[in-house]
């Protein structure tokens, strides 16, 4: 065994005797009144004794840190906040001090703007009914009438038919797609009942083609689809035959009927209630008012980019809702959202251009000082030109009672008492914004029209 010598070079009040011949020094140190900090992720700091402390000496087990009185050493948010730490030695609390923090929010927000586009993602309410001609039905030869020998004429023989009645409650333009899995079928639609005796009375129009235009996935059946937009008036009662030669028939006949109406009006029942149906469709020239916005527009998001409620305005949040919203983050919010537009046309004949800018600027709510700290992207959007196969064409023979009035069209077409184009059908393109009868120009597309003498 052997003892090191242990040489005094302080006084005596510096230490403390300890058992096994050891002397701790006395716990010595100080609190920083202010201390100044930089929130990380979360909008947080964590606060440590290195951070608060000075002049420590001796042996100390534990710290405890609270700040805000909340019990952690987190710092949450930017602006002053206050601190106590708690010094424990041998399980007791044997000193603590204070301080003040203040915190500084020093990054930059960061935007990603949605992806450039051509095209939208539009809601239209669709009503369906499906139904069959099971073999029960009754018959009727189409082709023993005029009102159905058209372009497209039926084939000779008995054809099953049903009847489907129905109102609307408000005057509007319905727009109709039939889909069958037959390959003679027929449809027509009646103002008020389907007269067996006279099939031609009060009929209103029909299919005579097949277009394979099926923007609202009506066509179930891969099938045939008839559209025609008919100018129906509340309170009026009429009637949709759906007809299949027996010749086609096997199993059975299997129908769909999707109505979607220009300005929501509805069929009654039997047709279900309208459910939204998305469809995508190109954005032309004149949807320009749909997407464009006009002057700069704000909003504000939380720091994790989530709209913050009621601060982003329904025109906004319309055109967003079909060109995209940005991503935004931060590590404090809330961030301010500015949208602007630069409108760029490309002559007559080009598409028009818009660059879109979304600029992002943090400390919105006026907790951090200082001047913001921003970020900003562009995406592009882009309108194109229809062409003529955008267009859908009207019927090929639209049927008219001579003994009905009619709007005439002067002298347009031919002859001054003659049907006006309005009766009989304009050709019209679906577009993001609705339906567009080519009843004047569009973007670049116009249209015409003359009638040959009458028969």
């Amino acid at each position: 065994d052997f003892q090191t010598p242990f040489y005094d070079l302080f006084s005596g009040d510096d230490f403390n005797t300890v058992d096994a011949g050891f002397i701790e020094p006395a716990i010595e140190f100080a609190c920083i009144a202010d201390v100044n900090v930089t929130l990380g992720d979360n909008c947080t700091a964590v606060i440590t004794e290195d951070m608060v402390l000075t002049g420590l000496s001796g042996c100390i087990d534990d710290f405890i840190i609270d700040v805000d009185g909340t019990g952690t050493n987190v710092v949450s948010g930017c602006g002053e906040h206050t601190y106590m730490i708690t010094l424990i030695e041998d399980g007791e609390e044997v000193y603590t001090c204070w301080g003040t923090i203040f915190a500084e929010d020093k990054t930059d927000p960061v935007v990603e703007c949605p992806d450039d586009v051509s095209d939208v993602t539009v809601d239209f309410a669709l009503q369906t009914l499906q139904g069959s001609l099971d073999g029960t039905e009754d018959i009727i030869e189409l082709n023993d009438y005029s009102c159905f020998q058209s372009f497209f004429e039926p084939t000779d023989g008995e054809y099953l038919y049903d009847l489907i009645e129905f109102t609307v409650p408000q005057t509007d333009v319905y727009n109709i797609q039939v889909a069958t899995n037959g390959f003679g079928s027929n449809f027509a639609v009646f103002q008020g009942a389907f007269n067996e005796d006279d099939p031609c009375q009060n009929i209103l129009g029909g299919s005579d083609g097949a277009y394979f235009v099926d923007p609202f996935g009506v066509n179930a059946f891969l099938d045939q689809d008839y559209r025609i937009a008919l100018p129906l008036e509340a309170g009026q009662t009429y009637t949709i035959m759906i007809s299949d030669g027996l010749s086609d028939f096997g199993p059975g006949t299997d129908y769909i009927i999707g109505v979607v109406s220009d300005n929501g009006g509805t069929f009654s029942a039997p047709f279900s209630a309208p459910a939204p149906v998305e469809v995508t469709l190109p954005l032309f020239c004149d949807d320009l008012d749909l997407v464009e916005i006009t002057e700069p527009m704000t909003y504000m998001v939380n720091a994790d980019g989530s709209i913050m409620p009621g601060s982003i305005s329904a025109e906004l949040a319309a055109i967003l809702d079909l060109t995209g919203y940005p991503d935004v983050s931060d590590n404090c919010g809330p961030v301010l959202v500015t949208v602007s537009d630069l409108v760029e046309p490309a002559g007559d004949c080009g598409d028009i251009t818009i660059t879109r800018l979304f600029a992002v600027s943090d400390r919105a709510d006026g907790l951090c000082i200082g001047d913001p700290r921003t970020d900003e992207c562009t995406q592009t959007i882009t309108l194109t030109l229809p062409t003529i196969a955008d267009l859908i064409i009207p019927p090929f023979t639209v049927t008219i009672e001579c003994d009905e009035e009619f709007p005439t069209d002067g002298s347009v077409g031919g002859p001054a008492d003659n049907p006006a184009a309005s009766i009989t059908g304009y050709p019209f393109l679906l577009t993001a914004s609705g339906y567009v009868d080519l009843s004047d120009n569009y973007c670049n597309l116009g249209a015409s029209y003359s009638d040959e003498p009458r028969i």
